[in-house]
C-alpha cells in the first residue's frame, strides 16, 4: 500500500510519519511512505501545488494525508486530486481546523485560514452525498482544535493542558483512515470534529492569539523559501 503525506516533518504529519513507519504496516498491507515539504524540494507556496500535484498523480498513493496548509493550496490539491481518482478506491484525509466553526466573536471573519478550513469542510460534507456512486474516492476533514505543534505553542504562554496531543491526534486520524480504507462502516464520515478543552475564556483568547501568530509567522516563512 502506497501512502503519501504532506508537511511530513513536524507536527501532525510528522505524527503520522512517525507512527506508520514504525508499525510499518497499514492493517495487513506492508508500506510504502513518501512524505512531501520544503525539506525535500515541495513547497505548496510554488505554482498553486502545481508541482506537487504532478508528483502525487504519478506516486499514486492509496491514502493521502492532506496534511500542509498554504493559502487555497490544500484546498486545491483535495478537490482535484479527489476528482482525478473518481473512479479508484483511495482516501483523502484532510487536516483541517476548528476555526471553520469560530464565531465571528472570537475570530475575524475574513481570516483566509479559517475560510480556507471552513471551505474545505463544506467540501468534504457535501461531496459525501455522492460517495460511492459518482465518486469512489473517500473523504474524511478533521477540524482540530489546538493540537500541540509549534504554530500553536510559538507564541503567547498556551497551556499544555488545553492543547490536543499531536501523536493522538495522528492515531485518530490513521485509524479512520484504515477503517475507510478496508470499508468496515457502510456509511460515510465526511467531517471529524474534536475541539480543545478550555478552562477559561481568558485561555481560549490567548490560544487563539497564539495561534494566529503562529500561522502568520509560517504563512511568511512559507512564502519566502518559495521565491
Amino acid at each position: 500500500m502506497k501512502i503519501a503525506i504532506t508537511g511530513h516533518t513536524s507536527g501532525i504529519g510528522e505524527a503520522i510519519l512517525d507512527i506508520l513507519t514504525l508499525t510499518s504496516g497499514f492493517g495487513e498491507d506492508k508500506l510504502e511512505i513518501k512524505g512531501y515539504s520544503r525539506s525535500n524540494g515541495f513547497n505548496l507556496a510554488e505554482n498553486n501545488g502545481a508541482l506537487l500535484i504532478e508528483e502525487l498523480v504519478d506516486y499514486d498513493p492509496d491514502i493521502f494525508f492532506n496534511n500542509a496548509w498554504h493559502p487555497g493550496v490544500q484546498n486545491t490539491l483535495c478537490k482535484k486530486l479527489h476528482n482525478k481518482w473518481k473512479d479508484q478506491h483511495k482516501v483523502i484525509v484532510n487536516t483541517g481546523s476548528i476555526t471553520a466553526y469560530v464565531p465571528h466573536t472570537i475570530l475575524d471573519e475574513n481570516n483566509v485560514y479559517a475560510q480556507d478550513k471552513k471551505a474545505l469542510a463544506e467540501y468534504c460534507i457535501h461531496q459525501s452525498f455522492m460517495y460511492p456512486y459518482k465518486n469512489k474516492c473517500r473523504l474524511i476533514n478533521f477540524s482540530w482544535g489546538f493540537v500541540e505543534t509549534g504554530i500553536v505553542s510559538s507564541g503567547t504562554y498556551v497551556r499544555e493542558q488545553a492543547l490536543i496531543d499531536r501523536m493522538g491526534a495522528a492515531e485518530i486520524m490513521i485509524e479512520h483512515a484504515e477503517r475507510a480504507w478496508e470499508n468496515k462502516e457502510r456509511w460515510s464520515q465526511p467531517e471529524v470534529v474534536i475541539n480543545s478543552t478550555y478552562y477559561d475564556e481568558d485561555e481560549q483568547q490567548r490560544t487563539f492569539s497564539s495561534a494566529a501568530r503562529g500561522v502568520a509567522k509560517h504563512l511568511i516563512k512559507t512564502k519566502k523559501l518559495g521565491r
